[in-house]
């Protein structure tokens, strides 16, 4: 039988008549690529592939204590049961709160790499958001206040893991950002523009310092009052509330903290197989011309899936320019490059550069390079 139905959770009865027609007719007229199982906890309905199931069986557990984690901590404010929808058709995870679902997408490098890792993490995420979204009443999903939304759903999922990594990561990318694009509470207001419309940890960032910076403020706890006052309050009103600091004032700390953070070494697990690792490098041309551009290419082996070009970034020197690196058309997904522009000032000779690389589960990696600068 496809639906694997767990009766210690005492199911409604109407719940499991629903669960055995949909196999008889699955059975009956659907393809079997189509054919649809069912894993059932207390809290938690997973819908997935049957040729998939042994990825439910695996979770299930995992995602039953998730649920009361995040339940927990978003104040009861989960429904009394989440769907979860596994789909390998999509490649993005989404919620759908009045629906009480969520739909995990596992068409992903990243997912490929580690299921279980993958589907555990957003999970998490989704739950939160769901969540978040219901204390908020939804006024967390207003565009003021996306960046906090997606900061939190970060945090709280990191916090069920029991891992600092990619918090601790967050700091060195919002550096970065902040040198290529000066962030600030105005900025992140326009989030479709901010965010590209990704929801990776690049997006994250600035909503997980800031919310760390609240923390450090007043304590864990506030945060969740801020969610609440989200509901009819804006965003400066509410922090003001929570925290009992104006939004000036915690914007200029978060971002002198984001100013002064030191980028300076490698940060990833010792043995971790799954770190990103540079393969090689390029230049056209070889020596770059005063007043023209140096294109360098890159090439970086990432066997977990969770390193994107938004997140790889060169340094120009200790307090240079700093650049996102460009997919390289028609290549790997792996190779991406940079356009270096070379000012007219420059004199000839050997100029250093700093690549780091951020990948989702929070690793940093730093690779240390040369370009040569010649007469025009």
């Amino acid at each position: 039988m496809r639906c694997r139905i767990n009766l210690s959770s005492r199911l409604p009865v109407w719940l499991i008549a629903l669960c055995l027609l949909w196999d008889c007719l699955s059975a009956a007229g659907m393809p079997p690529q189509q054919t649809i199982g069912r894993i059932v906890s207390k809290h938690v309905l997973i819908r997935l592939p049957s040729e998939r199931e042994w990825l439910g069986q695996e979770t299930i557990s995992d995602l039953e204590s998730c649920y009361v984690f995040m339940d927990k901590t978003t104040g009861g404010s989960l429904p009394a049961r989440v769907l979860v929808n596994i789909s390998w058709d999509q490649p993005v995870c989404s919620v759908h709160p009045g629906d009480a679902a969520v739909t995990i997408g596992m068409d992903n490098p990243a997912a490929a790499a580690n299921s279980r890792k993958y589907l555990l993490h957003h999970a998490g995420k989704a739950m939160a958001r769901l969540g978040l979204l219901e204390l908020s009443k939804g006024g967390a999903d207003r565009a003021e206040n996306r960046f906090l939304l997606e900061g939190m759903t970060e945090i709280l999922a990191c916090e069920y893991e029991h891992s600092s990594r990619s918090l601790s990561a967050a700091w060195a990318r919002c550096h970065l950002m902040n040198r290529m694009e000066a962030l600030s509470l105005s900025a992140l207001a326009s989030w479709d523009r901010f965010s590209g419309g990704r929801e990776d940890q690049r997006a994250a960032s600035p909503g997980i310092t800031f919310l760390l910076t609240c923390r450090e403020v007043s304590n864990r706890d506030r945060l969740l009052k801020l969610f609440e006052g989200l509901r009819g309050k804006s965003l400066a009103e509410s922090l003001n509330a929570a925290v009992k600091s104006n939004a000036a004032a915690l914007e200029n700390m978060w971002l002198e903290k984001v100013r002064t953070y030191r980028v300076s070494e490698d940060s990833a697990g010792a043995t971790d197989e799954d770190v990103p690792k540079l393969e090689r490098t390029d230049m056209e041309p070889q020596a770059g011309v005063p007043g023209q551009g140096l294109q360098i290419r890159v090439t970086i082996r990432d066997r977990s899936g969770d390193l994107f070009p938004g997140t790889i970034f060169l340094e120009d020197g200790e307090s240079g320019p700093v650049l996102s690196a460009q997919p390289q058309p028609d290549a790997a997904r792996r190779d991406v490059y940079f356009s270096l522009p070379v000012p007219k000032d420059r004199n000839p000779g050997r100029y250093e550069y700093r690549l780091i690389a951020v990948d989702e589960t929070g690793n940093v990696r730093i690779w240390l390079g040369a370009y040569m600068v010649g007469s025009e």
